[in-house]
């Protein structure tokens, strides 16, 4: 994909704020968080998120929760119109290095076991399966396959 920019998300924005809670709320429809998490989720010191622009419009965007060398992936989003054009794997990208960049060496993910899609692209991003946890999904109720990354030091 040509003429993508990776920033990472900052308090105090608010623009930025409805801007990814609209992509939210495209990607994740029911399951989409509020408005009110997003901007607490973005002001939150132990949460590295990054947001992806294409031509001035907010492409897709990734967050991570850390604690101390260990990251939990709690969002990959990226907006329709950019899909399967290689926006999500610039994202991931940008956001490991980031978290690199702060000491973090594994990265957790829970990804749903029939997105077939997302799995594939973590798989050749290097993640392995660890585990599933059953019934982590609510709408529809479905399974969550566990998959980690341990970063370079």
């Amino acid at each position: 994909m040509t003429d993508i920019r990776v920033f990472t998300a900052t308090a105090g924005d608010p623009a930025l704020v409805d801007a990814l809670f609209a992509l939210e709320a495209e990607c994740f429809g029911a399951e989409a968080w509020s408005r009110e998490s997003v901007r607490s989720f973005i002001e939150n010191p132990a949460v590295t998120t990054v947001y992806a622009v294409v031509e001035n419009a907010v492409a897709g965007m990734a967050s991570a929760i850390f604690v101390s060398d260990e990251a939990e992936i709690t969002k990959v989003a990226v907006a329709t119109e950019y899909r399967r054009r290689g926006a999500a794997r610039i994202i991931l990208s940008e956001l490991e290095a980031r978290l690199s960049a702060r000491g973090v060496r594994r990265l957790l993910l829970e990804v749903r076991e029939t997105n077939a899609p997302a799995r594939a692209l973590y798989e050749s991003a290097g993640f392995t399966v660890l585990s599933t946890r059953a019934g982590y999904y609510a709408s529809p109720r479905e399974d969550a396959v566990i998959m980690e990354k341990f970063l370079p030091r």
